[in-house]
């Protein structure tokens, strides 16, 4: 299995920043994890330089995150997403909406796995959480008349990637 530079050199709560803080531009897979208690609100974008990495760091980092080390549940949880991988074989992985929904549901109690795909699929693609992150970039900047359904222009793709960056943080 291909290792990474960060499942070496960075702890659990080092490498969520590191991801959150990769340019998306650069990293264009990421994805969208959130506390699973819905008031609170909090949550991150984290971006990867392929589906293989993003499903790497799904597997490895959310059990340390929410401390299942201990429990019975993470090696369950890694081996599931090992055999996800594992299925893939030498094809490309695809991040489809069923998977991101299985990962999500073994993730139930501790995280939500919101969103995940490409970088640019959040400028202009009309799906529901695209829609609500432009209409919160749109609503922190002075633009008038822009909503979520307003795709983000090339000029505005810099301060859309600094607000990622901090959204739901």
């Amino acid at each position: 299995m291909k290792e990474y530079p960060w499942q070496k050199t960075l702890n659990d709560g080092e490498t969520w920043y590191f991801a959150n803080q990769r340019d998306p531009r650069k990293y264009p897979f990421g994805c969208y994890t959130c506390d699973d208690f819905v008031l609170s609100g909090r949550g991150c974008f984290g971006w990867c330089e392929s589906p293989h990495e993003l499903l790497t760091f799904l597997r490895e980092i959310p059990p340390r995150m929410y401390e299942l080390d201990d429990d019975e549940e993470a090696p369950e949880y890694m081996e599931k997403v090992d055999a996800i991988i594992a299925g893939f074989g030498p094809s490309p992985i695809e991040l489809t909406e069923d998977l991101r929904v299985r990962i999500s549901e073994m993730l139930t109690g501790y995280a939500a796995l919101e969103w995940w795909g490409r970088f640019e699929t959040l400028l202009s693609e009309q799906s529901e959480f695209a829609q609500g992150v432009r209409e919160a970039y749109w609503g922190s900047t002075d633009e008038e008349g822009k909503d979520g359904q307003s795709p983000i222009p090339e000029t505005d793709v810099e301060a859309f990637v600094e607000f990622l960056n901090e959204y739901g943080i």
